[in-house]
């Protein structure tokens, strides 16, 4: 699977690349199409409207659009829930269209920023007290792999004392991974210790509890 989308990834978008996978592999060209739709139909796992979907420059293929749209397509409604914490999650980033924090954090999307600068946050702010055992953050996905954040963005745990602990620093590649025995938390904070130059997609928020 890596192998195909790696060679073809610049002729096709990938969920493209992924049907010419399931054909190849389960459908006889000896046979009629409809069989080749119900062998595909029995491997064949989705959720929702395609992440790989043209949406202008975010396109795996530059300056291409999809006008044919999943009726829940952009609107996040068909990605599933996560099974985060419930909580009030603001930034002090401008949002891009309906990216915002919230939105990003209750419907399984992208939180997508513009104009970072030195002290700015994402804060995730609990209904009830959590005892936290782990966090993964996620930014710069494909197929926006330059719109991240890095080791000048640090990651804070605050408990009901407003005691803030760092907890780390996202990496060079645009993730944080954390793992504690059970810690009480309050909010999570990411905060940006310097401006960057480009947008930020923030996505695959994880917050594991006891």
């Amino acid at each position: 699977m890596s192998y195909a989308i790696a060679l073809y990834h610049r002729f096709k978008p990938v969920d493209w690349i992924l049907c010419d996978v399931l054909t190849s592999r389960y459908c006889d060209p000896g046979k009629s199409t409809q069989d080749c739709v119900q062998k595909k139909y029995h491997y064949e796992i989705t959720s929702g409207s395609s992440q790989f979907r043209h949406v202008g420059r975010i396109s795996s293929l530059k300056g291409k659009t999809n006008p044919s749209q999943h009726d829940g397509f952009g609107t996040g409604a068909t990605q599933g829930k996560r099974r985060n914490p419930a909580a009030k999650v603001t930034s002090s980033m401008r949002a891009k269209e309906f990216h915002d924090a919230q939105f990003g954090y209750d419907n399984y999307f992208v939180m997508w920023f513009l104009n970072a600068i030195s002290g700015d946050y994402v804060s995730v702010a609990f209904h009830d007290e959590i005892f936290l055992t782990g966090v993964m953050f996620m930014s710069g996905l494909p197929p926006v792999p330059q719109y991240k954040l890095g080791p000048e963005t640090i990651v804070y745990a605050i408990n009901k004392a407003s005691e803030k602990i760092e907890l780390g620093r996202f990496s060079s590649k645009g993730d944080f991974l954390l793992r504690r025995k059970g810690i009480p938390v309050t909010e999570l904070r990411i905060e940006l210790t310097a401006s960057l130059l480009h947008e930020i997609v923030i996505d695959h928020i994880l917050i594991d509890t006891q």
